[in-house]
């Protein structure tokens, strides 16, 4: 992302850059989708999935977190 100049650096991604595209997912893929005419019978809404996206979300965090950290070391 650097190299296509949407970061100025190599740090670990901010809580935003995690926040949002979390945020859009879950609206996109359980919110929006399951009511769309196309995909009603294909697609389920379920807030576990929400959670689900979360948890791994906050597990990338705490990785890039520690695998950054050692890399700086």
């Amino acid at each position: 992302m650097r190299k296509i100049h949407l970061r100025k650096d190599d740090e670990p991604p901010r809580g935003s850059e995690i926040l949002i595209p979390l945020i859009i997912w879950s609206w996109f893929f359980e919110a929006y989708l399951p009511f769309v005419p196309f995909f009603k019978h294909l697609a389920t809404s379920d807030y576990q999935d929400i959670l689900s996206y979360t948890e791994g979300a906050l597990f990338a965090a705490i990785f890039w977190k520690i695998w950054y950290g050692r890399r700086q070391n």
